[in-house]
């Protein structure tokens, strides 16, 4: 039981990594939308 103590707390910590985790992953996602080029994706959308 003493084990699986300690597991919980370790979750919590994990759970407030991944939180932030997305965050960085959005900004860098958001960082390479406008340098990718937008024309073929609007393209794309246009045929569709």
């Amino acid at each position: 039981m003493a084990s699986s103590q300690p597991a919980q707390t370790q979750q919590p910590a994990q759970m407030g990594q991944m939180s932030q985790a997305p965050s960085q992953a959005s900004s860098q996602m958001t960082a390479q939308i406008p340098a990718a080029p937008r024309k073929p994706i609007f393209t794309d959308f246009a045929s569709i």
